[in-house]
């Protein structure tokens, strides 16, 4: 007996700053196939850039048909190029159920830099995208002396995947200072932790809003999904023989309310909450060196949700229960930025159409 055929199709813009689409299908595909309206209206298009993709599911992630533009033609034209192969570590098509996690090996980086932003270098970032998780781990097979050690074990969000094909950034980490070289590097896919929001979320740095000292903002490592009104219980831990480690007083179990979401912190970072806590409870915050967390029995600083402070979302004009009705699982595809992946570049107009071949087992 055939199965169900379903179809769906819609369309995106990408913004000034492109960033990886997401199609939560809520079904598992069979194909995909996208138009770049913007490059297929154009009238000349650009050598090798993507203007219309097929995908099929036994492709696999990273293989798709391509039809690229040739210098001086307009739109789609019989002159245009024609490819199915791998893209070769540039992003195209990732498919996606949250129900079973992505597990990659464990890749050892060469270089990561201690000014901001953090760009990480590693053998391959083949499947890597914008918007995926990496996780940071000790190199059990390397020296721990020449390890960032304060990253061990830390989830970071990937803000950029270089087009040279062997180093990302992690824009949410601020400027680590002197550091170390190495670090294992495992990329854990979208999302990389439960699918349900509000999560656990580690934090990487602190401070006082200068125009209202009895506000806090922090800053996370991966895409938080708070909001305004709800309520944060922070678990930072202090170390006083250690001073740089995080904070000279501990702030285990002190509770915080969001007032505000995506206020930039010293590095310009956007990925933050503000709450209604003084600045007066924890000093200075120190994101601790390799050293102390080499040193010591190394814990990191997060934030857990708890609840919500209705009244102060209200008081704010933000919407309510935001915690309770936030579910970040699916089955779909991922399309991330590029010129010649389907999610297209800054400004594209992308239109896409999905579905299932009625195949016996969809």
């Amino acid at each position: 007996m055939a199965g169900e055929v379903i179809t769906t199709s819609g369309t995106f813009t990408q913004p000034a700053t492109a960033v990886t689409n997401v199609l939560n299908l809520r079904y598992s595909p069979d194909w995909l196939r996208v138009i770049n309206l913007t490059q297929a209206r154009a009238a000349t298009t650009t050598t090798n850039l993507g203007i219309a993709y097929e995908w099929w599911a036994y492709m696999g992630n990273d293989n798709l048909i391509t039809m690229r533009g040739l210098t001086g033609t307009t739109g789609i034209t019989s002159t245009t190029t024609t490819t199915m192969a791998s893209t070769n570590g540039v992003p195209s098509v990732v498919y996606v159920d949250t129900s079973f996690p992505i597990i990659n090996p464990i890749q050892t980086a060469t270089v990561v830099t201690v000014g901001y932003p953090t760009v990480i270098t590693v053998p391959t970032t083949a499947g890597f995208y914008v918007g995926g998780t990496v996780r940071l781990t000790a190199n059990t097979a390397a020296a721990l002396a020449g390890q960032v050690l304060q990253l061990a074990g830390l989830d970071f969000t990937v803000t950029a995947v270089n087009a040279n094909g062997t180093q990302f950034t992690i824009g949410y980490m601020p400027q680590l200072g002197a550091s170390n070289n190495s670090i294992g590097v495992q990329f854990l896919g979208y999302p990389a932790l439960t699918g349900f929001q509000p999560r656990n979320k580690y934090i990487v740095a602190m401070r006082a809003e200068p125009t209202n000292l009895a506000q806090t903002t922090i800053t996370f490592s991966t895409t938080h999904g708070y909001s305004v009104g709800q309520e944060l219980r922070l678990y930072v831990p202090a170390v006083p023989q250690n001073p740089g480690y995080y904070s000279n007083i501990p702030l285990n179990g002190v509770e915080a309310t969001v007032v505000a979401v995506g206020i930039a912190d010293v590095s310009g970072i956007t990925n933050t909450v503000t709450v209604n806590m003084s600045s007066a409870l924890f000093g200075t915050f120190l994101f601790p060196t390799t050293a102390i967390a080499g040193a010591v029995n190394y814990q990191w600083a997060y934030a857990v949700a708890f609840g919500e402070d209705t009244a102060v979302a209200e008081g704010l004009h933000a919407p309510i229960l935001q915690d309770s009705v936030i579910d970040d699982n699916m089955i779909g595809l991922i399309l991330p930025v590029g010129p010649r992946s389907p999610g297209g570049q800054a400004g594209d107009v992308m239109l896409w159409m999905a579905g299932t071949a009625g195949l016996p087992n969809d």
